[in-house]
């Protein structure tokens, strides 16, 4: 018998390759998503503030000027309202999430930790997974689970940016095809250089050239993913020429653009 107030979801639907099963309870919903590899979510935002569990797989997502790529064991904070994009890796992806609803006080205390990756996040969640696996008909477990991750997530906190630093990495953002030099970056910022780009990797673990791969990266894929051809994809995105942009795709996305997007 399933715990009173658990409320399963039990159909199962597909929507650009996703298979989704849910399960509510006390204002919060636990999905179950799988995505194809090569499937390419574009922009789209939710209602509810969300945790998410990367089970297996890896999948790279673009939101507020970053762009991250999520391995099995990842957990991120999604605040409720936010663009997002996705691209899922050849291997595909399984993972869960916990949304609350609008109205949850806790939805709040999440937007000022929305991150693509918590490690501080790490056990709670394998906690929520493992708790997901072995749950049947009983849903207690894994509710009481999911109420400590939802606790530990509402008790993070963000670090600190320094003003000049959210510059740096938004103008990157916006100008990756053809970013300024790290110089004339922190000429800029008014820091100097190695500070900027020992600040920029200790905040969001990529340095500024990995930075600008991983945009220039994700740009391409969805160009690809809409039919623009590999040289045209590859100019726009900022890469010397078609066969850099196979080398760059290749070494992140473990696939040459061409049959990555080939798989889509």
């Amino acid at each position: 018998m399933e715990d009173a107030g658990i409320t399963p979801v039990r159909a199962t639907s597909r929507t650009a390759g996703t298979m989704v099963e849910k399960i509510r309870a006390n204002g919060l919903v636990v999905t179950e998503v799988h995505n194809a590899g090569g499937c390419v979510l574009a922009e789209h935002a939710h209602e509810g503030a969300t945790i998410g569990i990367l089970l297996a797989g890896a999948v790279a997502e673009r939101r507020d000027g970053l762009v991250g790529v999520m391995s099995a064991g990842n957990v991120f904070v999604r605040r409720r309202g936010v663009r997002h994009a996705n691209q899922y890796l050849p291997q595909g992806s399984r993972a869960l999430f916990v949304e609350l609803e609008r109205d949850d006080p806790r939805a709040r205390a999440l937007e000022s930790v929305d991150a693509l990756a918590w490690p501080q996040l790490a056990p709670a969640g394998e906690a929520v997974a493992r708790a997901f696996e072995e749950a049947r008909g009983e849903k207690g477990e894994l509710f009481r689970r999911v109420e400590a991750l939802v606790a530990a997530a509402v008790s993070l906190r963000a670090p600190k940016t320094p003003a000049w630093l959210d510059l740096a990495r938004d103008r990157l953002a916006h100008e990756y095809c053809r970013p300024p030099s790290l110089r004339a970056l922190a000429e800029d910022a008014r820091v100097h250089h190695v500070h900027l780009a020992q600040a920029f990797r200790a905040r969001w673990g990529l340095t500024v050239g990995a930075f600008v791969r991983a945009h220039r990266v994700f740009h391409a894929v969805s160009l690809i993913h809409h039919g623009t051809s590999l040289a045209e994809a590859a100019y726009a995105s900022g890469f010397a020429d078609q066969s850099h942009m196979t080398r760059v795709v290749r070494a992140s996305r473990g696939l040459p653009p061409g049959r990555l997007c080939a798989a889509i």
